[in-house]
């Protein structure tokens, strides 16, 4: 009897992800004409190079008109892009929404469930610790079945990682960690979220798939 493939949150998005990069990299070449593109960046590189020479040899004349040629060859190319590339951005803000609606976490209302919270159908029993901060008591630590956490620590239940947001003083924020990374990425640390899991995916897959299809 053959098991059926049940991928990891992480897997699910980098398959998502990649099958996005490959429509989108059909809807460039669909939409966009590649001998044409290809014909007008030679275009801007030519005039770009000879209003240089024209700039050395101080015909500033000659120089304006290669660079207004040049312009006009750069309007031509945000011509071409812009129809894909209007369509490509509704694909990602579609993709985007998605994703945040099926990884970006949960919140639990403290109002609502003070003592414990409920997850993919299991119960976690909850306890926080509050401190006077500003005049205010907030929330400094929760327990989660016994164990401590405080804000922006990771924590473990369900069989995922969770970074611990403490949002005030009702709302404690959980966003699902998708990848731990051998090593820190600057800015962003060494476990990803959703979207820098995406962001890591889409940028190398739209380039390949892009160059494999011929568009520029």
């Amino acid at each position: 009897m053959l098991i059926p493939f049940q991928p990891l949150p992480f897997e699910e998005v980098f398959l998502v992800t990649l099958g996005i990069s490959v429509v989108i990299a059909f809807v460039y070449r669909a939409l966009t004409k590649p001998e044409e593109m290809r014909k007008v960046k030679k275009d801007m590189e030519h005039y770009k190079e000879e209003a240089k020479k024209a700039q050395k040899a101080g015909d500033r004349e000659k120089m304006n008109q290669f660079m207004n040629e040049q312009l006009k060859a750069s309007h031509r190319m945000f011509s071409l892009n812009m129809k894909p590339m209007l369509l490509s951005m509704l694909f990602f803000f579609i993709l985007l929404g998605w994703l945040a609606g099926q990884y970006g976490g949960f919140d639990v209302d403290l109002q609502d469930s003070p003592d414990s919270f409920m997850h993919e159908g299991v119960e976690y029993a909850l306890s926080v610790q509050t401190e006077q901060v500003n005049g205010q008591e907030q929330v400094v630590g929760i327990n989660i079945d016994d164990q401590h956490y405080s804000n922006n620590d990771i924590a473990l239940f369900g069989g995922d990682s969770w970074h611990v947001v403490l949002a005030g003083t009702d709302i404690i924020r959980f966003n699902l960690i998708m990848v731990h990374t051998p090593f820190s990425v600057p800015f962003i640390g060494s476990e990803l979220n959703w979207f820098w899991w995406y962001i890591v995916i889409t940028v190398p897959a739209t380039m390949l798939f892009r160059r494999l299809l011929g568009v520029e």
